[in-house]
Order: C-alpha cells, then sequence, then structure tokens
C-alpha cells in the first residue's frame, strides 16, 4: 500500500512540476515544445513503475488467484447447501403435515388419531 501511495505522490507532483512550468514558456513554437516535454515526461513517470514489475512470477500469482477463487467457490457452495439445509428444516417443522406426524408418534396407545385439521377421526 505504501508503494501505490508514493506512486501517485509522485505522479502528482509531476504534474504539478509540469503545469508550472508550462505556464513559464512563453506562447508559440516554445510553448509547444515544453508541452511535448512534459507529456514524454509525465508518460515517463507514470510508465516507469511498470517496467521495475517482475513478469515472470506472473503465472504463479495468477495460479494461486485461481486456487483461491476456488476455494472461496467451494465454501460458498458449502455456505449454500447447509444454510438450504436449515431453511428445509425449519420449514418441514412449521408444516402441518409434519406436526401431524409428530403428533402420531408421540400420542398413547387408545387415542384416536387426528386427522391433518386436528380432529379426532371417527
Amino acid at each position: 500500500m505504501e508503494a501505490l501511495r508514493q506512486y501517485v505522490i509522485s505522479v502528482v507532483a509531476a504534474a504539478m512540476l509540469c503545469g508550472i512550468v508550462v505556464r513559464l514558456f512563453p506562447n508559440g513554437s516554445g510553448k509547444q515544445v515544453g508541452k511535448l516535454i512534459c507529456g514524454l515526461f509525465l508518460a515517463y513517470t507514470v510508465l516507469s513503475p511498470i517496467s521495475r514489475v517482475d513478469f515472470s512470477k506472473l503465472p504463479d500469482f495468477s495460479l494461486r488467484c485461481m486456487d483461491d477463487a476456488e476455494d472461496a467457490a467451494a465454501m460458498g457452495e458449502n455456505l449454500a447447501r447447509d444454510s438450504m439445509a436449515d431453511i428445509i428444516k425449519e420449514e418441514t417443522l412449521r408444516s402441518p403435515s409434519a406436526k401431524t406426524v409428530s403428533r402420531r408418534r408421540s400420542r398413547s396407545p387408545g387415542r384416536r388419531p387426528l386427522t391433518p385439521g386436528g380432529r379426532y377421526r371417527p
């Protein structure tokens, strides 16, 4: 993060310096040459950090990113499956047919079974 901060500061400082230098040139061809030189200097300032990047490590980095993405996707799928199982369990316990089934299991001998509406069967 510190490197990014330094990069932004250097680009802003170069832009400010170029703005001041261009204002100092008189109108005419001298000003156009000054703008060209300042433009080249700004382009160098912006692009020079890219030349320092080690692109030989890029395949390893991309493989690590792919592995991390696959792990995150698997975790998301597991979380979704567990959440769905919890929702199904809750909905099953709330449904009237589940209550009837639980009542049938818990009834004592000699009691008449209940209908799904909660009434005794004749």
